[in-house]
């Protein structure tokens, strides 16, 4: 699974970034913090709904149910806020959470939280380190997926699944690329080669 996280800083505008990546087969788009966040999320999701692809919204639990899209990206949550948010927006929402250690995860055990996301540094040290930390978390029978958030080089994708991803969020890896579209293309097939 590719998730692609939208910046502001980019070049493009967070609509040509989603228009670029969509064309390139990502599915899941996570809309981070941007000037006008409700009338842009209301231009993607026609674009995400037209292509079949997942947008979720980074904290903002109140605009993600008004416009009733897909779900919520928290960047920080205990296990009462992650049980508030998941009643709030209902059994269909998907919910990620961005978690520092392996505990903050395993703290989440037993919610219906979708997944969580763990910074991984792109070095061998630092896969390493992430490896350890989806260990502990798959030991701990969360039943949660990880993802790597990152920017990797395609060629590191497999030792990022190998250490225990089920898939990678990334940002400027793909759009500051010459081509974002065919690094997104590039990136989905590693993947669906590693899983």
């Amino acid at each position: 699974m590719l998730q692609f996280v939208t910046d502001k800083k980019a070049a493009l505008s967070v609509r040509e970034q989603v228009e670029v990546v969509l064309e390139g087969g990502c599915r899941w788009i996570e809309l981070s913090p941007c000037e006008d966040l409700k009338d842009v999320a209301g231009e993607l999701l026609p674009l995400c709904r037209d292509k079949e692809a997942f947008l979720v919204i980074d904290d903002d639990v109140d605009l993600v149910e008004e416009l009733r899209v897909h779900g919520v990206h928290l960047s920080h949550a205990d296990r009462s806020r992650a049980m508030e948010v998941r009643e709030r927006l209902g059994a269909h929402a998907v919910i990620g959470i961005d978690c520092v250690t392996a505990s903050d995860a395993v703290a989440l055990k037993g919610l219906d939280m979708d997944y969580v996301t763990f910074r991984v540094e792109p070095t061998p040290e630092g896969v390493a380190a992430f490896a350890e930390i989806a260990k502990a978390v798959k030991d701990a029978d969360t039943g949660l997926h990880i993802v790597a958030r990152g920017e990797f080089p395609v060629e590191m994708l497999r030792d990022v699944i190998s250490a225990g991803a089920a898939g990678v969020a990334m940002s400027d890896t793909i759009i500051s690329a010459p081509s974002p579209t065919d690094t997104v293309s590039r990136i989905i097939s590693e993947l669906q080669a590693c899983l």
